[in-house]
């Protein structure tokens, strides 16, 4: 895979109040190749920028957490057709579940839906998107990112029953989770879901 680029120390991240946080370095998995955001900066949009530039190419990650949310993008460069190059945002929802599954305690009820929402306990804990060079379905993509945002914390000042259809993942048994362990197992776990996707896909095909 083409793109990589290498490691750097993690910056602080802050909380919404301004106080600094601070983060353990992912392990991800190889053969990506992660870096993390800048404080304050828009992952979807600076991935999408650094995509467009081949600043970020096929298995970069970028990530980060603004200490309410973990948004991570994997860049990709698919040999399908954005039609189909789509699914990979149902086999990151499903990276999602099962990195989550491997984490919380095991009575929590983790889920995917079709609309790329992720859900804890029956409650909203994030969402998949998907950005890509083209809006054509039958064009090649130069590059597709795949996207994830998970809540961790709870907005300061808000309480669990002023939101009830919202789930964050420190409220559901993932107190002691790290933003940076999450993003690295569901790193893992797309890998895993990758290839069981293209094994799928080849026995279609056969």
């Amino acid at each position: 895979m083409s793109g990589r680029l290498p490691e750097r120390a993690a910056p602080e991240a802050c909380h919404a109040s301004g106080a600094p946080l601070e983060l353990e370095t992912a392990d991800f998995p190889p053969p990506f190749s992660a870096r993390m955001a800048l404080p304050g900066e828009d992952v979807r949009r600076a991935a999408i920028r650094a995509a467009r530039t081949g600043e970020l190419g096929a298995a970069d990650i970028l990530w980060g957490f603004d200490g309410l949310k973990l948004e991570m993008v994997i860049v990709l460069e698919p040999d399908e057709p954005l039609e189909k190059a789509r699914e990979m945002g149902d086999v990151l929802a499903r990276a999602a579940t099962d990195a989550l599954a491997s984490l919380l305690p095991p009575q929590v009820a983790i889920s995917a839906g079709g609309d790329g929402a992720v859900t804890i306990n029956g409650g909203m804990a994030g969402r998949v998107f998907l950005d890509a060079s083209t809006d054509e379905p039958c064009e090649v993509p130069v590059w597709l990112n795949a996207g994830l945002t998970l809540h961790i914390h709870r907005e300061e000042g808000l309480e669990g029953g002023q939101a009830p259809q919202e789930a964050v993942v420190s409220e559901e048994g993932g107190g002691r989770i790290s933003p940076a362990t999450l993003a690295a197992e569901a790193a893992r776990h797309f890998l895993l879901r990758l290839d069981e996707w293209r094994n799928d896909n080849a026995r279609i095909s056969s």
